[in-house]
Protein backbone atom coordinates (compact mmCIF):
# COMPACT_ATOMS: atom_id res chain seq x y z
CA UNK A 1 0.00 0.00 0.00
CA UNK A 2 1.41 3.35 -1.00
CA UNK A 3 1.56 6.64 0.84
CA UNK A 4 -1.42 7.91 -1.14
CA UNK A 5 -3.55 5.01 0.07
CA UNK A 6 -2.47 5.51 3.69
CA UNK A 7 -3.63 9.13 3.53
CA UNK A 8 -7.20 7.85 3.27
CA UNK A 9 -7.02 6.26 6.72
CA UNK A 10 -4.29 8.09 8.69
CA UNK A 11 -3.61 11.75 9.50
CA UNK A 12 -0.61 13.21 11.33
CA UNK A 13 -0.96 16.46 13.30
CA UNK A 14 2.18 18.31 14.39
CA UNK A 15 1.79 20.83 17.24
CA UNK A 16 2.55 24.48 16.39
CA UNK A 17 5.64 24.42 18.59
CA UNK A 18 6.68 21.11 16.97
CA UNK A 19 7.13 19.56 20.41
CA UNK A 20 4.53 16.81 19.90
CA UNK A 21 2.74 14.91 17.15
CA UNK A 22 -0.65 13.17 17.17
CA UNK A 23 -2.09 10.38 15.04
CA UNK A 24 -5.71 10.08 13.90
CA UNK A 25 -7.00 6.87 12.24
CA UNK A 26 -10.38 6.66 10.53
CA UNK A 27 -10.28 2.86 10.14
CA UNK A 28 -8.98 -0.17 11.97
CA UNK A 29 -5.46 -0.36 10.51
CA UNK A 30 -5.28 -4.15 10.57
CA UNK A 31 -8.54 -4.48 8.70
CA UNK A 32 -7.31 -2.24 5.88
CA UNK A 33 -3.92 -4.00 5.78
CA UNK A 34 -1.65 -1.34 7.26
CA UNK A 35 1.38 -2.73 9.07
CA UNK A 36 3.60 -1.07 11.70
CA UNK A 37 6.40 -0.53 9.19
CA UNK A 38 4.00 1.10 6.75
CA UNK A 39 2.77 3.40 9.51
CA UNK A 40 6.33 4.35 10.50
CA UNK A 41 7.23 5.17 6.90
CA UNK A 42 4.11 7.28 6.58
CA UNK A 43 4.88 9.22 9.77
CA UNK A 44 8.43 9.88 8.58
CA UNK A 45 7.10 11.13 5.25
CA UNK A 46 5.08 13.68 7.20
CA UNK A 47 8.28 15.03 8.79
CA UNK A 48 8.11 13.40 12.23
CA UNK A 49 11.60 11.96 12.76
CA UNK A 50 12.34 12.41 16.47
CA UNK A 51 10.84 11.24 19.74
CA UNK A 52 8.58 8.63 18.15
CA UNK A 53 7.23 6.07 20.62
CA UNK A 54 7.07 2.75 18.73
CA UNK A 55 5.06 1.16 21.53
CA UNK A 56 2.28 3.67 20.94
CA UNK A 57 2.37 2.97 17.20
CA UNK A 58 2.34 -0.78 17.75
CA UNK A 59 -0.62 -0.43 20.09
CA UNK A 60 -2.45 1.67 17.49
CA UNK A 61 -1.95 -1.01 14.84
CA UNK A 62 -2.62 -4.11 16.91
CA UNK A 63 -5.41 -2.96 19.22
CA UNK A 64 -7.85 -1.63 16.68
CA UNK A 65 -7.47 2.04 17.69
CA UNK A 66 -9.50 4.38 15.51
CA UNK A 67 -11.46 7.60 15.69
CA UNK A 68 -9.20 9.04 18.42
CA UNK A 69 -6.17 11.29 18.66
CA UNK A 70 -3.11 9.47 19.86
CA UNK A 71 0.08 11.32 20.82
CA UNK A 72 2.91 9.22 19.44
CA UNK A 73 5.90 11.56 19.44
CA UNK A 74 7.35 14.13 21.86
CA UNK A 75 10.29 16.43 21.49
CA UNK A 76 12.73 17.24 24.28
CA UNK A 77 12.58 20.62 25.94
CA UNK A 78 15.68 22.75 26.10
CA UNK A 79 17.26 22.81 29.58
CA UNK A 80 18.72 26.22 30.27
CA UNK A 81 21.93 26.43 32.25
CA UNK A 82 23.04 29.36 34.37
CA UNK A 83 25.88 31.84 34.46
CA UNK A 84 28.61 31.54 37.04
CA UNK A 85 28.02 33.59 40.17
CA UNK A 86 29.57 34.51 43.51
CA UNK A 87 27.90 33.77 46.82
CA UNK A 88 29.17 36.41 49.26
CA UNK A 89 29.37 35.67 52.97
CA UNK A 90 29.11 39.35 53.87
CA UNK A 91 26.82 42.21 52.94
CA UNK A 92 28.45 43.67 49.83
CA UNK A 93 26.01 46.58 49.76
CA UNK A 94 26.36 47.21 53.51
CA UNK A 95 22.72 48.30 53.44
CA UNK A 96 21.13 45.42 55.27
CA UNK A 97 23.10 46.19 58.42
CA UNK A 98 23.72 49.92 58.58
CA UNK A 99 21.45 52.01 60.71
CA UNK A 100 19.28 49.20 62.07
CA UNK A 101 19.16 49.06 65.87
CA UNK A 102 19.49 45.73 67.64
CA UNK A 103 16.23 44.26 68.93
CA UNK A 104 16.52 42.06 72.01
CA UNK A 105 14.49 38.89 72.61
CA UNK A 106 12.17 40.80 74.95
CA UNK A 107 11.42 43.29 72.18
CA UNK A 108 13.45 46.15 73.64
CA UNK A 109 15.53 48.19 71.21
CA UNK A 110 19.18 49.13 71.74
CA UNK A 111 19.72 52.22 69.64
CA UNK A 112 23.46 52.14 70.32
CA UNK A 113 23.90 48.80 68.54
CA UNK A 114 23.52 49.79 64.89
CA UNK A 115 26.20 47.43 63.51
CA UNK A 116 27.55 49.97 61.03
CA UNK A 117 30.79 48.03 60.60
CA UNK A 118 30.87 44.44 59.39
CA UNK A 119 34.10 42.69 60.33
CA UNK A 120 35.74 39.44 59.31
CA UNK A 121 38.59 37.47 60.83
CA UNK A 122 41.65 36.05 59.12
CA UNK A 123 40.76 32.63 57.73
CA UNK A 124 37.07 33.44 57.40
CA UNK A 125 35.40 32.52 54.11
CA UNK A 126 34.39 35.67 52.22
CA UNK A 127 32.92 34.30 49.02
CA UNK A 128 32.29 31.09 47.11
CA UNK A 129 32.20 30.89 43.35
CA UNK A 130 29.69 28.68 41.57
CA UNK A 131 30.92 27.95 38.00
CA UNK A 132 28.61 28.24 35.03
CA UNK A 133 26.37 25.29 34.18
CA UNK A 134 25.92 24.75 30.45
CA UNK A 135 22.41 24.06 29.21
CA UNK A 136 21.19 21.06 27.20
CA UNK A 137 19.82 21.57 23.68
CA UNK A 138 16.27 20.53 22.93
CA UNK A 139 14.92 18.77 19.80
CA UNK A 140 11.52 19.06 18.07
CA UNK A 141 9.65 16.05 16.67
CA UNK A 142 10.71 17.28 13.23
CA UNK A 143 14.37 16.98 14.25
CA UNK A 144 15.09 20.70 14.63
CA UNK A 145 17.64 21.57 17.33
CA UNK A 146 16.58 24.15 19.93
CA UNK A 147 19.82 25.57 21.19
CA UNK A 148 20.28 26.42 24.87
CA UNK A 149 21.61 29.93 25.42
CA UNK A 150 25.33 30.24 26.04
CA UNK A 151 26.37 30.77 29.66
CA UNK A 152 29.39 32.65 30.93
CA UNK A 153 31.83 32.29 33.79
CA UNK A 154 32.72 35.37 35.82
CA UNK A 155 36.35 36.47 36.10
CA UNK A 156 38.10 35.78 39.42
CA UNK A 157 37.76 38.41 42.12
CA UNK A 158 40.52 40.98 42.22
CA UNK A 159 41.61 43.04 45.18
CA UNK A 160 43.70 42.65 48.33
CA UNK A 161 43.57 41.14 51.77
CA UNK A 162 42.33 37.70 50.71
CA UNK A 163 43.43 34.43 49.13
CA UNK A 164 41.82 32.13 46.56
CA UNK A 165 41.77 28.35 46.93
CA UNK A 166 43.59 26.13 44.44
CA UNK A 167 40.35 25.19 42.73
CA UNK A 168 39.50 28.88 42.43
CA UNK A 169 36.15 28.50 44.15
CA UNK A 170 36.71 29.75 47.72
CA UNK A 171 37.96 33.17 48.81
CA UNK A 172 39.33 33.53 52.34
CA UNK A 173 40.38 36.59 54.36
CA UNK A 174 44.12 36.92 54.99
CA UNK A 175 43.70 39.57 57.69
CA UNK A 176 41.19 40.80 60.22
CA UNK A 177 39.29 43.78 58.91
CA UNK A 178 36.33 45.20 57.07
CA UNK A 179 35.28 43.60 53.76
CA UNK A 180 34.03 45.87 51.00
CA UNK A 181 33.44 45.83 47.27
CA UNK A 182 34.91 48.90 45.59
CA UNK A 183 34.67 49.40 41.85
CA UNK A 184 34.23 45.67 41.38
CA UNK A 185 37.21 44.78 43.56
CA UNK A 186 37.13 43.01 46.92
CA UNK A 187 39.20 44.66 49.61
CA UNK A 188 39.77 43.71 53.23
CA UNK A 189 40.85 46.84 55.06
CA UNK A 190 42.20 46.79 58.59
CA UNK A 191 41.63 50.54 58.91
CA UNK A 192 38.15 52.00 59.37
CA UNK A 193 37.32 55.70 59.63
CA UNK A 194 34.30 57.22 61.33
CA UNK A 195 33.78 60.66 59.84
CA UNK A 196 32.58 62.82 62.69
CA UNK A 197 31.49 61.65 66.12
CA UNK A 198 30.79 58.20 67.48
CA UNK A 199 27.31 58.83 68.87
CA UNK A 200 23.75 57.57 68.52
CA UNK A 201 23.85 58.22 64.78
CA UNK A 202 26.66 55.68 64.34
CA UNK A 203 25.94 53.42 67.29
CA UNK A 204 28.66 51.53 69.11
CA UNK A 205 31.65 50.58 66.98
CA UNK A 206 33.34 47.17 66.98
CA UNK A 207 36.16 46.62 64.50
CA UNK A 208 38.87 44.05 63.80
CA UNK A 209 41.68 46.43 62.95
CA UNK A 210 42.63 50.09 63.38
CA UNK A 211 40.02 52.79 63.89
CA UNK A 212 40.16 56.52 63.17
CA UNK A 213 37.48 58.81 64.61
CA UNK A 214 37.66 62.30 63.13
CA UNK A 215 35.36 63.73 65.82
CA UNK A 216 34.60 62.77 69.42
CA UNK A 217 33.58 59.55 71.13
CA UNK A 218 30.58 60.81 73.04
CA UNK A 219 29.19 59.79 76.42
CA UNK A 220 27.58 56.39 76.76
CA UNK A 221 29.09 54.89 73.62
CA UNK A 222 31.24 51.75 73.31
CA UNK A 223 34.20 51.41 70.95
CA UNK A 224 36.21 48.18 70.72
CA UNK A 225 38.95 47.32 68.24
CA UNK A 226 41.67 44.72 67.88
CA UNK A 227 44.08 47.40 66.65
CA UNK A 228 44.84 51.03 67.43
CA UNK A 229 42.29 53.79 68.00
CA UNK A 230 43.00 57.37 66.94
CA UNK A 231 40.54 60.04 68.07
CA UNK A 232 41.05 63.47 66.57
CA UNK A 233 38.60 64.97 69.06
CA UNK A 234 37.87 63.98 72.65
CA UNK A 235 36.69 60.91 74.52
CA UNK A 236 33.82 61.62 76.88
CA UNK A 237 32.23 59.19 79.38
CA UNK A 238 32.58 56.23 77.02
CA UNK A 239 34.02 52.71 77.06
CA UNK A 240 36.99 52.54 74.69
CA UNK A 241 38.95 49.29 74.41
CA UNK A 242 41.82 48.68 71.98
CA UNK A 243 44.08 45.74 71.22
CA UNK A 244 46.70 48.31 70.21
CA UNK A 245 47.44 51.85 71.35
CA UNK A 246 44.94 54.66 71.90
CA UNK A 247 45.76 58.20 70.73
CA UNK A 248 43.38 60.97 71.81
CA UNK A 249 44.37 64.30 70.31
CA UNK A 250 41.70 66.22 72.19
CA UNK A 251 42.04 64.51 75.56
CA UNK A 252 39.79 62.40 77.80
CA UNK A 253 37.01 64.11 79.74
CA UNK A 254 35.51 61.11 81.48
CA UNK A 255 32.92 62.49 83.87
CA UNK A 256 33.99 59.74 86.31
CA UNK A 257 32.47 57.16 83.94
CA UNK A 258 35.00 56.75 81.13
CA UNK A 259 36.69 53.36 80.89
CA UNK A 260 39.77 53.37 78.64
CA UNK A 261 41.73 50.13 78.12
CA UNK A 262 44.65 49.58 75.78
CA UNK A 263 47.05 46.70 75.23
CA UNK A 264 49.56 49.29 74.02
CA UNK A 265 50.10 52.94 74.94
CA UNK A 266 47.47 55.48 75.90
CA UNK A 267 48.49 58.91 74.61
CA UNK A 268 46.14 61.79 75.36
CA UNK A 269 46.31 65.56 75.59
CA UNK A 270 44.86 65.27 79.09
CA UNK A 271 43.07 62.72 81.30
CA UNK A 272 40.33 63.98 83.60
CA UNK A 273 37.93 61.92 85.72
CA UNK A 274 38.60 58.72 83.79
CA UNK A 275 39.67 55.14 84.43
CA UNK A 276 42.64 54.36 82.18
CA UNK A 277 44.64 51.11 81.87
CA UNK A 278 47.53 50.69 79.45
CA UNK A 279 49.40 47.53 78.53
CA UNK A 280 52.51 49.65 77.97
CA UNK A 281 52.70 53.37 78.83
CA UNK A 282 50.46 56.34 79.57
CA UNK A 283 51.72 59.60 78.07
CA UNK A 284 49.77 62.80 78.68
CA UNK A 285 50.04 66.49 79.51
CA UNK A 286 47.84 66.31 82.58
CA UNK A 287 45.98 63.88 84.88
CA UNK A 288 43.17 65.21 87.09
CA UNK A 289 41.23 62.84 89.37
CA UNK A 290 42.12 59.86 87.22
CA UNK A 291 42.38 56.16 88.02
CA UNK A 292 45.38 55.43 85.82
CA UNK A 293 47.50 52.27 85.49
CA UNK A 294 50.39 51.52 83.14
CA UNK A 295 52.28 48.24 82.85
CA UNK A 296 55.49 50.20 82.25
CA UNK A 297 55.54 53.99 82.73
CA UNK A 298 53.25 56.96 83.31
CA UNK A 299 54.82 60.16 81.99
CA UNK A 300 53.06 63.52 82.47
CA UNK A 301 54.89 66.46 80.96
CA UNK A 302 53.85 69.89 79.72
CA UNK A 303 53.73 69.98 75.93
CA UNK A 304 50.96 71.89 74.22
CA UNK A 305 48.36 72.37 76.96
CA UNK A 306 48.07 76.02 77.98
CA UNK A 307 46.25 75.23 81.25
CA UNK A 308 47.99 75.82 84.54
CA UNK A 309 47.46 72.11 85.23
CA UNK A 310 49.80 71.15 82.40
CA UNK A 311 52.41 68.59 83.37
CA UNK A 312 50.57 67.84 86.62
CA UNK A 313 49.04 64.87 88.40
CA UNK A 314 46.28 66.27 90.61
CA UNK A 315 43.99 63.95 92.55
CA UNK A 316 43.15 60.32 91.91
CA UNK A 317 45.35 57.24 91.85
CA UNK A 318 48.19 56.67 89.39
CA UNK A 319 50.02 53.33 89.29
CA UNK A 320 52.86 51.95 87.15
CA UNK A 321 55.23 49.02 87.40
CA UNK A 322 58.40 50.93 86.55
CA UNK A 323 58.12 54.74 86.57
CA UNK A 324 55.83 57.67 87.25
CA UNK A 325 57.21 60.98 86.07
CA UNK A 326 55.46 64.35 86.16
CA UNK A 327 56.35 68.01 86.28
CA UNK A 328 54.11 68.59 89.29
CA UNK A 329 52.38 66.17 91.66
CA UNK A 330 49.50 67.03 93.99
CA UNK A 331 48.05 70.47 94.74
CA UNK A 332 48.18 73.22 97.34
CA UNK A 333 44.55 72.46 98.15
CA UNK A 334 45.56 69.06 99.48
CA UNK A 335 43.42 67.10 96.99
CA UNK A 336 44.03 63.40 97.69
CA UNK A 337 46.64 62.18 95.23
CA UNK A 338 48.12 58.68 95.42
CA UNK A 339 51.00 57.32 93.32
CA UNK A 340 52.32 53.77 93.32
CA UNK A 341 55.16 52.00 91.50
CA UNK A 342 56.90 48.66 91.77
CA UNK A 343 55.55 45.26 92.68
CA UNK A 344 53.74 44.57 95.98
CA UNK A 345 54.91 41.65 98.12
CA UNK A 346 51.64 39.87 97.30
CA UNK A 347 52.79 39.49 93.68
CA UNK A 348 56.13 38.01 94.80
CA UNK A 349 54.29 35.58 97.07
CA UNK A 350 51.95 34.54 94.24
CA UNK A 351 54.95 34.06 91.95
CA UNK A 352 56.61 31.71 94.42
CA UNK A 353 53.38 29.71 94.64
CA UNK A 354 53.13 29.50 90.84
CA UNK A 355 56.78 28.45 90.61
CA UNK A 356 56.31 25.67 93.17
CA UNK A 357 53.21 24.45 91.33
CA UNK A 358 55.19 24.38 88.07
CA UNK A 359 58.08 22.41 89.62
CA UNK A 360 55.68 19.83 91.10
CA UNK A 361 53.88 19.46 87.76
CA UNK A 362 57.19 19.01 85.92
CA UNK A 363 58.24 16.30 88.38
CA UNK A 364 54.93 14.47 87.90
CA UNK A 365 55.28 14.73 84.12
CA UNK A 366 58.76 13.20 84.33
CA UNK A 367 57.38 10.26 86.38
CA UNK A 368 54.65 9.64 83.81
CA UNK A 369 57.18 9.68 80.96
CA UNK A 370 59.38 7.17 82.82
CA UNK A 371 56.35 4.93 83.40
CA UNK A 372 55.51 4.99 79.68
CA UNK A 373 59.10 4.05 78.81
CA UNK A 374 59.00 1.08 81.23
CA UNK A 375 55.66 -0.18 79.87
CA UNK A 376 56.94 -0.02 76.28
CA UNK A 377 60.07 -2.04 77.19
CA UNK A 378 58.03 -4.96 78.48
CA UNK A 379 57.08 -7.86 76.26
CA UNK A 380 53.38 -7.90 75.53
CA UNK A 381 52.66 -4.22 76.05
CA UNK A 382 49.55 -3.52 78.11
CA UNK A 383 47.69 -1.37 75.57
CA UNK A 384 45.07 -0.17 78.05
CA UNK A 385 47.70 0.95 80.59
CA UNK A 386 49.83 2.59 77.90
CA UNK A 387 46.80 4.51 76.57
CA UNK A 388 45.92 5.68 80.07
CA UNK A 389 49.50 6.86 80.70
CA UNK A 390 49.69 8.72 77.39
CA UNK A 391 46.45 10.54 78.20
CA UNK A 392 47.84 11.45 81.62
CA UNK A 393 51.01 12.74 79.94
CA UNK A 394 49.03 14.98 77.57
CA UNK A 395 46.96 16.39 80.44
CA UNK A 396 50.00 17.02 82.62
CA UNK A 397 52.00 18.57 79.76
CA UNK A 398 49.12 20.99 79.17
CA UNK A 399 49.14 21.86 82.87
CA UNK A 400 52.90 22.45 82.79
CA UNK A 401 52.55 24.71 79.75
CA UNK A 402 49.83 26.74 81.48
CA UNK A 403 51.86 27.32 84.64
CA UNK A 404 55.05 28.01 82.70
CA UNK A 405 53.25 30.88 80.97
CA UNK A 406 51.87 32.16 84.29
CA UNK A 407 55.35 32.08 85.86
CA UNK A 408 56.97 33.80 82.90
CA UNK A 409 54.38 36.59 83.00
CA UNK A 410 54.79 37.04 86.77
CA UNK A 411 58.56 37.05 86.38
CA UNK A 412 58.37 39.74 83.70
CA UNK A 413 56.21 41.85 86.00
CA UNK A 414 58.65 41.47 88.87
CA UNK A 415 61.64 42.33 86.70
CA UNK A 416 59.78 45.33 85.32
CA UNK A 417 59.23 46.63 88.84
CA UNK A 418 62.82 46.28 90.04
CA UNK A 419 64.28 49.66 90.84
CA UNK A 420 60.95 51.42 90.27
CA UNK A 421 60.89 55.15 91.08
CA UNK A 422 58.80 58.32 91.06
CA UNK A 423 60.04 61.64 89.69
CA UNK A 424 58.72 65.16 90.18
CA UNK A 425 60.74 67.38 87.85
CA UNK A 426 58.93 70.42 89.24
CA UNK A 427 57.06 70.37 92.55
CA UNK A 428 55.48 67.64 94.70
CA UNK A 429 53.03 68.99 97.26
CA UNK A 430 52.40 67.98 100.83
CA UNK A 431 49.78 65.29 101.39
CA UNK A 432 50.65 63.19 98.35
CA UNK A 433 50.74 59.46 99.17
CA UNK A 434 53.60 57.47 97.61
CA UNK A 435 53.84 53.67 97.44
CA UNK A 436 56.89 51.82 96.15
CA UNK A 437 56.52 48.06 96.40
CA UNK A 438 55.31 47.55 100.00
CA UNK A 439 56.72 50.80 101.36
CA UNK A 440 54.43 53.80 101.84
CA UNK A 441 55.04 57.43 102.75
CA UNK A 442 53.06 60.66 102.88
CA UNK A 443 54.81 63.79 101.66
CA UNK A 444 55.01 66.21 104.59
CA UNK A 445 56.23 69.29 102.78
CA UNK A 446 56.69 70.80 99.37
CA UNK A 447 59.71 69.53 97.42
CA UNK A 448 61.19 70.52 94.07
CA UNK A 449 63.06 68.42 91.47
CA UNK A 450 63.06 65.21 93.46
CA UNK A 451 63.27 61.44 92.90
CA UNK A 452 61.75 58.81 95.20
CA UNK A 453 63.00 55.21 95.35
CA UNK A 454 62.79 52.33 97.75
CA UNK A 455 65.80 51.45 99.87
CA UNK A 456 65.30 48.35 101.99
CA UNK A 457 61.90 48.92 103.65
CA UNK A 458 61.80 52.68 103.30
CA UNK A 459 61.22 55.27 100.59
CA UNK A 460 64.16 57.61 100.17
CA UNK A 461 64.57 60.72 98.06
CA UNK A 462 67.33 62.53 96.24
CA UNK A 463 67.72 65.48 93.91
CA UNK A 464 66.49 65.06 90.36
CA UNK A 465 69.06 65.89 87.72
CA UNK A 466 67.68 66.36 84.20
CA UNK A 467 69.43 64.23 81.59
CA UNK A 468 71.90 66.12 79.46
CA UNK A 469 71.01 66.40 75.80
Amino acid sequence: MGIEELEKYVEVFIAPDKMSADLFMSEDLQEVGITLDMLKDFIESRGVVFGVDENVLSDAVNNHKCYQMITFANGTEVVEGRDGYFDYMFDIENSKRAGKPKIAEDGSVNYKELNIVECVNAGQVLAKYHPKVDGVNGTTVTGDIIKASLKKDMPPLRGKGFSRSEDGLTYTADIDGRPAMKYGMLEISNVFEVSGNVDLSTGNVYFNGDLIVTGNITSGMVVKTTGTITVNGMIEAADVIAGGSILVKGGILGGSKANIQSDGDVIALFIENANVRAGLNVLTDCIVNGEVYAYQDVVVTKKSTKSGKAGSIIGGTVTANRLIKADNIGALTGMKTELGVGIPYKVHREYMGFKMELENAQAELSKIENAIAMVEKRQGVNIELRTKLIKAKIDKASYVYKYREICEKAERNINMGKGAYIVATGTIHAGVILKIDEATTVIDDEYNSIVFKRKEDKIVSFKYTPPTE
